[in-house]
């Protein structure tokens, strides 16, 4: 899936200060216009009931919350057609337990021996805002990508050993899947690129609809009409 050419117009802006997701971004859309901001939004929705139930509805709230701070912080700008895409990353357990990025090396090998020799899901939510002048008459889209991962039996050692590289600690179920984590993986089903923090095709898929997509087949983001869609 490649990204339409009327896009080289717009200004993309990536909700986040993730590098990896730059890099992914930046393989089908290198000469696009491009910068990166820093969402002031704290990820600490409240796993209520309903999220813990549908973890595909957590993640695609986060996604939504960053993209949304970032576009109204946009809309004070002169700008023409700006593109805003947030992104958030969970894995969930066999459990269907929500695990995000661990709060230390401690908490990394508690989630890894509870991933041990498991299957677990990667999801990222996705949220794209396009806007052309003001945010008023946004357009947006989001989505959920899921792969499902098959994790080896992991020994103590070799938890500890990965823990020690540092890698797992900024990663979501502390799983670098681009890295050393690539060995303690025996196989995914799904899309590469979704693992590690942005699935590509969708990406591209989502933005070509919103770019060919009639203007009032979409949802225009009031705050009324942008809070609703969140549950």
């Amino acid at each position: 899936m490649i990204l339409c050419h009327d896009f080289r117009s717009a200004k993309f802006v990536l909700a986040s200060t993730s590098s990896r997701r730059e890099t992914i971004f930046k393989k089908v859309a290198p000469d696009f216009r491009f910068e990166k901001m820093a969402p002031k939004f704290t990820e600490d929705l409240p796993k209520n009931e309903e999220f813990r139930k549908y973890p595909g509805k957590y993640v695609r709230a986060n996604a939504m919350m960053k993209a949304y701070d970032v576009a109204m912080r946009l809309d004070d700008e002169d700008n023409e057609k700006v593109v805003v895409i947030g992104a958030d990353t969970i894995l969930v357990s066999s459990a269907n337990v929500i695990l995000e990025k661990p709060k230390d090396a401690e908490d990394a090998k508690k989630m890894l021996h509870r991933l041990s020799g498991s299957t677990c899901d990667a999801m990222t939510g996705v949220c794209i805002i396009f806007f052309e002048k003001k945010m008023k008459d946004a357009i947006v889209k989001s989505f959920v990508e899921t792969t499902s991962i098959h994790f080896a039996n992991l020994s103590k050692n070799s938890i500890d050993s990965y823990v020690n590289t540092k890698e797992p600690l900024d990663k979501a179920g502390s799983i670098g899947y681009q890295g050393y984590g690539a060995s303690l993986i025996r196989k995914i089903n799904g899309c590469y690129w979704n693992v590690v923090g942005l699935p590509l095709h969708k990406l591209c898929e989502g933005l070509n609809e919103v770019l060919s997509s009639e203007r009032d087949h979409n949802t225009s983001l009031s705050n009324e009409s942008f809070f609703s869609i969140l549950i």
